[in-house]
């Protein structure tokens, strides 16, 4: 707790508006299963590569979930500096073979289990008063019904799941928009508009700034946003 104090004070000297990094994903298969062959992979998505491979080991080292069951001390040290603080990746990118940064996971869960296990850091850091939440570039089928439809551009998961059902009032960031679960499948224009219309407020890192906010703009003028 002192540790994690000590780096809210450092980023409140730092001038740090907002921390994104603070992962709360949870694993709950055992990583040397996912390595035989990912199960709750859709077949229809790309093979993870060797740089996913490396993400994932790099997971395994504690980097994904470690704050799974937070007293939230960070949290906490943040908000009180002035620190926004943020919890991605929602719904939960523990359970992934394959990383967002290159390709689009799939997650093959219903919403009773997403409740019992991914939900759960999330709505634990909502209770202690979370400012915001990053979005994860993961599909999960079995709550949007589309195979290829990340959460971040999913109204079902951000506004009906996140804002409805759990209640969160906070910001809804998006991860990076020019990471491979969004570029590989959206054009930017087209990316920005469908993440705001699920329900998010900010885009983080659209590859093309300008394409972004010139289809945000033509969206609301046509009155689909």
């Amino acid at each position: 707790q002192h540790d994690q104090r000590t780096q809210a004070l450092a980023a409140a000297a730092d001038d740090v508006v907002a921390d994104l990094v603070d992962q709360h994903d949870v694993r709950a298969q055992p990583l040397q299963d996912q390595r035989k062959g990912d199960r709750n992979r859709d077949p229809h998505q790309e093979s993870p590569d060797s740089r996913d491979q490396d993400r994932r080991d790099q997971a395994d080292q504690g980097q994904r979930g470690q704050r799974a069951d937070p007293g939230h001390p960070a949290l906490r040290g943040q908000q009180e500096l002035g620190v926004v603080a943020v919890a991605k990746h929602f719904p939960g990118h523990g359970d992934t073979f394959a990383d967002s940064h290159f390709s689009m996971p799939s997650i093959n869960v219903d919403l009773e289990r997403l409740q019992k296990v991914e939900l759960l850091p999330f709505r634990r850091a909502m209770a202690a008063g979370l400012d915001a939440v990053m979005t994860a570039h993961i599909a999960m089928p079995r709550l949007t019904g589309e195979s290829d439809l990340p959460a971040t551009l999913s109204q079902e998961i951000l506004t009906r799941l996140l804002r409805d059902s759990l209640g969160f009032d906070g910001l809804i960031v998006t991860d990076a928009m020019e990471m491979g679960g969004i570029v590989n499948r959206y054009w930017t224009g087209l990316a920005a508009v469908k993440a705001i219309q699920a329900g998010a407020d900010m885009l983080l890192l659209p590859p093309d700034t300008d394409v972004a906010i010139d289809a945000v703009v033509r969206a609301v003028e046509r009155g689909d946003i």
